[in-house]
């Protein structure tokens, strides 16, 4: 082994080829771990070292015959990518994290750099949106994002491209909210009924073969806050009050006014109508209820408990029927709302007691308002295999 020192740059001459002390280095350097590049930089993120400095890097260490190759840490890091260039200039109160990892697409070859934590991809997942958020989650709980996927940090504006492994994103939004759980522990208890909300429930097998924990995220969730449910019941109660309160006061007078056999049918389809309304409603408030929350101090559970020594729970735990039950419940509140303008009207044109009609159409109307959140929350809860029932948790 000998070497040439053409004009251009040193060669290295082999029995079988010739390899140019640049391809040589580049070579080098992408066979670098993680903790050797630190060691390198770290000296001049400290302020120790310049870019300037010249690097005598042992390239070939083996047996007798090695090369020593100087370079400059200004062409290391070139070498090295757009991330460590910001990397060594950052503050160096910056940790590390040894669990996450960076790909990067250069020259149409992929790369796996292992890379000390960053605020910018920590601030990243952080300002991602709620939707954004729940959109990944649910994908890692479907089983279509594994630990071994990553995640493209979108607002990277580097000339290479930079990924983050989801493992890594999962760790950051559970530590974002355990920190959350824990100011929620030091508040009082009312402020934290206050804000208590319904989680919804869903499949976590696949998630759990593809070794990502996601099941405790509130982030993967459809969020619904517990006073949907509260008002919503206080709603249909005041519909069926203002309905007793209405056949007290102007039930004689419209059997005076009308025939009595159509005030009495009247009053039979009304009761019927509300009375079923008020079924539905009882089954899917105690479903609500059934549903994971977050007043716990401990936050949303790792497994699935279900209560299975609960009568009650295992009673309301289940909506079967739902899609159709969420029609009826439309359809009869839609049908009640008219029936209750028309009979304001009525009573108006005929001076009788407007207020309990009145009523019925606020409380009527406000039900129907809230159902619709609450609908749509029933959606995004776990279905069962045939596709009719939904689970609580």
């Amino acid at each position: 082994m000998h070497f040439d020192e053409p004009s251009s740059s040193p060669t290295l001459r082999c029995p079988a080829q010739i390899i140019t002390s640049k391809e040589l280095i580049k070579r080098y350097i992408g066979t670098l771990s993680k903790k050797e590049i630190i060691l390198l930089l770290q000296p001049v993120k400290d302020g120790l070292l310049t870019e300037d400095t010249v690097l005598h890097l042992n390239t070939v260490n083996f047996s007798v015959d090695h090369m020593i190759i100087p370079l400059t840490v200004s062409d290391l890091v070139e070498e090295l990518g757009a991330y460590w260039q910001r990397w060594m200039h950052s503050a160096t109160s910056v940790g590390m994290d040894p669990r996450g990892s960076v790909h990067y697409l250069h020259a149409n070859a992929f790369h796996n750099v292992e890379m000390p934590a960053s605020d910018y991809v920590t601030e990243f997942i952080h300002g991602l949106t709620k939707r954004q958020k729940r959109a990944v989650l649910s994908c890692a709980r479907d089983g279509l994002l594994t630990d071994e996927s990553f995640l493209n940090v979108s607002k990277f504006t580097g000339p290479d491209r930079m990924q983050v492994s989801m493992k890594k994103v999962v760790n950051i939004i559970s530590h974002q909210e355990k920190l959350k759980n824990l100011q929620l522990r030091q508040r009082n208890w009312f402020v934290r009924l206050l804000n208590t909300a319904h989680y919804s429930s869903g499949n976590y097998s696949a998630a759990q073969r593809a070794d990502l924990n996601v099941r405790s995220l509130c982030a993967g969730r459809q969020r619904m806050s517990l006073w949907y449910t509260v008002l919503f019941a206080v709603m249909i109660l005041g519909t069926f009050a203002s309905h007793v309160w209405s056949n007290i006061t102007n039930f004689l007078d419209m059997q005076a006014q009308l025939n009595t056999g159509v005030t009495g049918l009247i009053l039979a389809l009304s009761s019927a109508g509300i009375g079923a309304l008020m079924y539905l409603v009882f089954y899917m408030v105690g479903f609500l209820f059934c549903c994971e929350n977050s007043f716990s101090m401990n936050g949303l559970s790792d497994e699935d408990k279900a209560c299975e020594g609960n009568r009650v729970y295992r009673h309301f735990s289940e909506l079967y029927y739902y899609k159709y039950r969420i029609y009826a419940t439309k359809i009869l509140q839609f049908i009640l709302l008219w029936y209750t303008m028309l009979l304001s009207v009525y009573a108006h044109e005929k001076n009788l007691n407007i207020y309990p009609a009145l009523c019925c159409v606020l409380t009527n109307g406000f039900g129907l308002m809230l159902f619709s959140r609450i609908a749509n929350f029933f959606h995004a809860c776990r279905e069962s295999e045939d596709k009719k029932t939904i689970i609580a948790r």
